[in-house]
């Protein structure tokens, strides 16, 4: 009897992960646009490979909380590293929960999902942009922008989001999940640096530092983050900044606070600075040991009209308690997150409420799933959003080969 014939739209992360999972009972071909497959994977923790998070809870993910609570139930992270070690992958847990490859290369990662996936029988096609697909009585036709055409018995689209389209990443799939019957819900840079208003930024180019960082909009907090903060001429960056860049989703009214010493109370840091103002200091010295000087210099010039290089003494109680301020909660005006360009993942997509997230195949068109990226889940930097992709893809793999079976849910 004939196998199965399932087609894999996109080479990627959960693309290479169904693939695999899938032709342990099928016969499988992975299309891919690219020259070559897994090239945005390649790029993941800093070329290490973030693979997954031993951590990981549904308040890792924007979402839909109660489907990714399911997925997430089902699929932990340590499911994840088992199929990694079946296929050979030795694997560390670092700080925070962090799963990376024991070689710490995204190289290896991608070998070992390219061979095992060649050694099941995978056929690939690289340079093959999917531009059509339709859904007839015997499995679906597909259309590819080099003139090609093929039939699958099943489909799986894991063709990613819109982040990093140098990638492939550009947001092509949408349009086969639309072709299909499915919704696409508003899309967002996320996992981003934001861009800031004023040349406070600007001025501290360079500098990082650990800080709190909150989100505000219209006056009201929309989350906050603690981490490392990287001042750029553009505006804020790092992994504290790129965790909030997520739910800037369109509109304005946005704007970033940070607590330079979130460790303590501004009334320690207004009794700090009184002692320093009765040493003989210049203005810009007397938050010497609390904030880095180059930041102090810059509080000291958004908080007071003084000069930085008068002497403190001549400072006010008044001016001590503006300085605090600004160490406590200097805000910067968020104008918007960066580009798709700098994006690492892609906020929204198609709605988790239109697949079953026991199998991920769609609610909408029997015979197709969905994985990775191109679905509306999001998560937070440390390896969650590789972590969808492996959980997705490989659930979808092994539903559309018929081992598992479905529970309507």
């Amino acid at each position: 009897m004939n196998k199965k014939h399932i087609a894999v739209i996109g080479g990627g992360a959960a693309g290479l992960a169904a693939a695999v999972s899938a032709a342990e009972n099928a016969q499988v071909t992975v299309f891919e646009k690219n020259e070559r497959v897994g090239k945005k994977l390649l790029q993941t923790g800093n070329g290490r490979c973030n693979l997954a998070n031993t951590n990981t809870a549904a308040g890792a993910y924007h979402s839909d909380m109660a489907a990714a609570k399911r997925v997430i139930d089902a699929f932990p992270a340590s499911r994840i590293m088992d199929f990694f070690e079946e296929l050979g992958l030795l694997m560390r847990v670092e700080t925070e929960g962090r799963v990376y490859p024991n070689c710490n290369q995204a190289a290896a990662v991608l070998d070992i999902l390219r061979y095992s996936a060649a050694e099941r029988g995978v056929a690939f096609r690289c340079g093959f942009d999917c531009s059509g697909i339709r859904k007839r009585a015997d499995g679906f036709e597909l259309d590819f922008s080099n003139g090609a055409c093929a039939h699958a018995d099943a489909v799986i689209i894991a063709c990613g989001g819109k982040a990093a389209p140098k990638t492939g990443s550009d947001g092509s799939g949408y349009a086969l999940t639309r072709k299909l019957g499915h919704s696409v819900t508003p899309l967002y840079p996320a996992l981003v640096p934001i861009r800031t208003k004023g040349a406070f930024a600007r001025a501290l180019k360079g500098i990082r530092c650990k800080a709190g960082i909150t989100l505000i909009k219209n006056g009201a907090t929309v989350a906050h983050e603690s981490g490392e903060i990287q001042f750029t001429d553009y505006g804020v960056s790092g992994i504290a900044v790129m965790q909030l860049s997520g739910f800037m989703r369109g509109g304005s009214g946005f704007e970033l606070k940070i607590d330079f010493s979130e460790q303590y109370s501004f009334e320690h840091i207004v009794y700090l600075l009184e002692r320093a103002r009765s040493r003989p200091r210049e203005v810009q010295d007397i938050a010497l040991g609390i904030v880095p000087k180059r930041v102090a210099q810059q509080l000291i010039k958004a908080a007071s009209e003084v000069n930085l290089t008068s002497p403190a003494s001549g400072l006010s109680y008044r001016d001590i308690k503006k300085i605090a301020s600004a160490v406590k909660g200097m805000r910067l005006g968020a104008e918007s997150t960066l580009s798709w360009d700098n994006a690492q993942v892609t906020a929204g997509g198609v709605p988790l409420s239109e697949i079953y997230t026991d199998t991920f195949q769609s609610k909408i068109c029997a015979g197709a799933y969905l994985a990775g990226e191109i679905l509306d889940c999001d998560g937070a930097c440390g390896g969650y959003n590789l972590g969808w992709a492996w959980s997705s893809g490989i659930t979808a793999g092994l539903a559309a080969a018929g081992l598992i079976q479905e529970e309507i849910c």
